[in-house]
């Protein structure tokens, strides 16, 4: 946790002082898919059949800082949903909906003057998280980690000096939850752990309201 808050604080410190040609506020609202990656899964058991992807969407304000150059740092505090679709059969299914406050900082590089591309680190703080199936919604809150580290990558075209569209990938850092999946097959006298990260694909849009600098 020291490490995650210490890169964070860097990237945040880095902005402060960057001698930036603009620094833009504006709002941000993305929609795609989301899904969990699980890990040391048996070898009979393929994740497709198991897990698939539900609906993702975040709303996000947006800090942007760019050098008079190729470099920029951008700031996007908001809510996102992300989670799955867990098959356990043909007639049960189980709908898990993660809600997250979100903060990505990410490094922006200016590839042209309409083209850049960004990376860089992810925090969330779970608010809920509910399992939906046939017998109704369960709040599953207490079975998930409070906070994730996550790593994002994506890149985004400027339609005019307002106007921003981008794609974006997420995958999860840190686990999403604590010792819930377990593998069922096993080896001598052990059993395999397996873990689960999120990951989400969105295509957002981006409006820039105001030019602060």
């Amino acid at each position: 946790m020291k490490r995650m808050m210490t890169t964070i604080g860097l990237i945040v410190f880095a902005a402060v002082y960057l001698k930036a040609q603009s620094l833009e506020l504006g709002v941000k609202t993305g929609v795609g898919v989301a899904n969990t990656h699980i890990t040391s899964l048996p070898e009979s058991v393929k994740q497709s059949d198991v897990f698939s992807p539900v609906l993702s969407y975040s709303v996000n304000g947006s800090l942007c800082f760019q050098s008079k150059g190729w470099f920029g740092i951008t700031a996007e505090p908001g809510i996102i949903q992300k989670g799955w679709l867990m098959n356990k059969g043909e007639e049960l299914e189980n709908k898990i909906r993660l809600h997250y406050l979100q903060l990505p900082v990410l490094a922006d590089f200016h590839a042209t003057d309409k083209w850049f591309f960004s990376i860089g680190p992810e925090l969330n703080y779970l608010v809920k998280a509910a399992n939906k199936s046939e017998y109704g919604t369960e709040d599953i809150t207490d079975l998930s980690r409070k906070l994730e580290l996550a790593g994002a990558i994506g890149c985004a075209y400027k339609l005019g000096s307002k106007l921003e569209v981008g794609l974006r990938y997420s995958h999860g850092l840190t686990q999403t939850s604590d010792k819930v999946f377990w593998a069922g097959e096993t080896q001598g006298d052990s059993q395999r752990e397996m873990k689960d990260y999120n990951q989400y694909l969105q295509m957002y849009l981006k409006v820039n309201l105001k030019r602060l600098r």
